[in-house]
């Protein structure tokens, strides 16, 4: 299917209202988003769907992702200004390669914004959806600066086995990583929050583009030394 080409465009102040729609076949080369938002609603049998999407060198500054469907996506470098967030989306088969600022993914919907029966209602629809996909995101490739992912399994993750690295919940519950020279790294605090959720496992990923990468992967390495993480 051919593919819609946009190059070097700005998108000011575009807030889509998750009203089912789908944004498909599209490709972004040299684009900048300002002030923008992706699916933004709270009701998951509505959300905005990105199918079959491509992205080149684009900017992102002040947007964020709420609640979407995001499908056969590959992002290709990515500048942020400031962190780039997404919140209670789901991923199948997207791809985050080369360079790529500070971003982070959540199954949260933003704090303060839904009710605790919208979270719930998105829980059990994301569940679902993890449920029927082959592979959710694929990271083995990106240059992050940070990359925080939280919520999609990490058996659907396509991961670097070097610097990205998975951490069951019943490890970390053992303690073992407190006795670990974790100081400079931010395993202490993803590991104390690992314990405190109902997620199964976590991928920690020492960024390459980060100022810390060699100590952040020092840590990783004591994490696998010491059994506590996966060794791949």
């Amino acid at each position: 299917m051919s593919m819609q080409a946009i190059t070097g465009q700005v998108f000011e102040a575009f807030y889509d209202d998750a009203a089912g729609r789908t944004f498909a076949n599209m490709e972004f080369i040299d684009c900048s988003f300002f002030s923008c938002g992706f699916s933004i609603g709270n009701d998951p049998a509505r959300r905005s769907v990105a199918s079959n999407v491509r992205m080149h060198r684009c900017t992102v500054r002040g947007t964020s992702v709420n609640g979407a469907i995001v499908r056969d996506v590959v992002i290709d470098g990515l500048k942020t200004v400031g962190l780039f967030q997404v919140w209670g989306a789901v991923f199948q088969r997207v791809v985050l390669r080369g360079k790529i600022g500070r971003i982070m993914l959540s199954e949260f919907l933003p704090s303060g914004v839904e009710s605790p029966q919208v979270q719930v209602a998105f829980d059990a629809a994301n569940r679902a959806f993890y449920q029927q996909v082959d592979w959710a995101i694929d990271i083995s490739e990106g240059e992050f600066e940070e990359c925080d992912l939280r919520g999609v399994p990490s058996h659907l993750v396509r991961r670097d086995p070097n610097t990205q690295v998975v951490v069951k919940r019943t490890k970390a519950l053992e303690g073992r990583w407190r006795d670990l020279n974790l100081e400079g790294t931010y395993w202490v605090a993803a590991l104390d929050l690992l314990m405190s959720r109902e997620t199964e496992d976590v991928v920690l990923i020492a960024c390459k583009r980060h100022k810390n990468f060699k100590r952040h992967l020092e840590g990783l390495n004591l994490l696998r030394e010491a059994g506590v993480a996966e060794w791949d």
